[in-house]
């Protein structure tokens, strides 16, 4: 995935190869706030509880198990952003995944 993004709509290929849903996240990250932010934010106790009140969701999409699709997200603010993808363990109740920074403008 690349590190920087275009202004305007942006499009993502989205593949699941796990055996559960995936949920896919485009977030921007407000100003004056950081990428280590959001992760430090995410992995502390209210991570998977509530979203951060410095992030706001630009996109979603949930993907089913083995099973690909397209996210299209407007990008219309320069800035910090955060790529989600993850799936909910049925084992722990917690979600894996990974975050990724990408920038814009």
């Amino acid at each position: 995935m690349p590190s920087q993004m275009p202004m305007g709509v942006v499009r993502f290929r989205l593949v699941n190869e796990t055996r559960y849903s995936g949920h896919f996240i485009l977030g921007n990250i407000h100003e004056g706030h950081t990428f280590q932010e959001l992760l430090d934010y995410w992995n502390g106790p209210m991570g998977q509880v509530q979203q951060a009140s410095f992030a706001s969701e630009v996109e979603f999409m949930d993907v089913s198990a083995g099973k690909s699709d397209e996210m299209v997200a407007l990008v219309s603010v320069a800035g910090v952003y955060a790529f989600h993808c993850g799936y909910l363990s049925p084992d722990t109740g917690k979600v894996i995944g990974f975050w990724h920074e990408l920038k814009a403008g």
